[in-house]
């Protein structure tokens, strides 16, 4: 009997030893997206087995030579939430928190385990567009579509005439501000001769938002270039039903790209049967 209890003792101290050598740390989410301005968590887990009395939590960023300083920068706290996890929280986000965030655990006294490490990505959409002309004439002018500050850089701006997308005449720039976002400004240069009644829309794309972003720019009979509508990210039903129709066929034909599994045609008569009656009504 006391064989058997010694055996047991020993069997226990070995687990024990191998246990707090090769513990592994885990993390959650390995990645977040979160947009400029939110909030986020991230979790550190160890096994169950492990005696939180004697474990050491610290968190830092990749490419950072200082752990994340928590007691002191109010956007940042950490602590211990159930058992045996970890939280590190990052609020009101900005694009410079972007990166791989790791938690550092000590046990013991034993060399510090790193986990499995989470990405954060931090995006910020380019709405609301704005729109504009600049008359050069009486007949002739140039288009201008603005995005807000937005991130990351990758985007896809196109202009459409009455429903027709139109390269020719196009301009786009990007710049850089201070924070390190994006604004892009487009111009389009119409030489021919205005027409009463064209639209002019500036659709945008980018991966912050869920539907591409209109803005249309509205010829009217009254006074040329006074009809302006920002229409984001989708139309609303109390748009004229002629603009709403256009703006719905671009906005399907851009779903049907990005699906790619069925053929244009009928990719839009399945839509058309859902959305189009309804988006026409005035």
């Amino acid at each position: 009997m006391s064989s058997m209890l010694l055996l047991l003792a020993v069997s226990g101290n070995i687990y024990i030893a191998a246990d707090q050598t090769t513990f592994k740390v885990t993390q959650s989410p390995e990645e977040a997206v979160v947009s400029k301005g939110g909030n986020v968590t991230f979790y550190c887990l160890l096994p169950i087995s492990q005696d939180q009395s004697w474990t050491k939590v610290q968190w830092w960023k990749q490419g950072e030579n200082n752990y994340q300083r928590t007691g002191i920068d109010i956007r940042k706290k950490s602590g211990l939430r159930g058992k045996m996890t970890w939280y590190f929280e990052l609020q009101h986000v900005m694009i410079q928190d972007s990166g791989r965030y790791f938690c550092s655990v000590t046990r013991k006294g034993l060399s510090a385990r790193n986990g499995t490490g989470s990405l954060l990505k931090v995006h910020a959409d380019p709405n609301p567009l704005k729109i504009f002309a600049k008359w050069n004439s009486a007949t002739t002018f140039i288009i201008v579509c603005e995005t807000s500050a937005f991130y990351p850089k990758n985007f896809s701006l196109t202009w459409y005439k009455n429903g027709i997308e139109i390269t020719l005449g196009v301009q786009t720039k990007v710049r850089k501000d201070t924070e390190g976002l994006y604004v892009v400004s487009s111009n389009l240069n119409e030489i021919q001769t205005v027409q009463n009644d064209t639209n002019y829309t500036c659709l945008v794309s980018h991966v912050s938002l869920n539907t591409s972003a209109v803005a249309v720019y509205s010829i009217s009979k009254s006074n040329q270039g006074s009809s302006v509508k920002t229409l984001s990210p989708w139309v609303p039903r109390s748009a004229m039903g002629g603009l709403s129709f256009l703006l719905l066929t671009i906005a399907i034909g851009t779903q049907c790209r990005k699906q790619g599994s069925k053929g244009k045609e009928e990719c839009l008569t399945e839509a058309n049967q859902r959305e189009v009656k309804s988006a026409i009504r005035v």
